[in-house]
């Protein structure tokens, strides 16, 4: 679970990935995460 904590993804959140390119990948939150989780920083 490192990649998913370097990228702040909590347990149960839906993402998918956007291809942009050959070379790049976008991160897609399918749902915004909720005030009360907050972001860690």
């Amino acid at each position: 679970m490192p990649l998913a904590s370097a990228l702040d993804i909590q347990p149960g959140e839906r993402i998918r990935w956007q291809l942009l390119g050959r070379d790049e990948l976008r991160l897609v939150r399918l749902e915004a995460p909720s005030p009360e989780k907050g972001l860690k920083k």
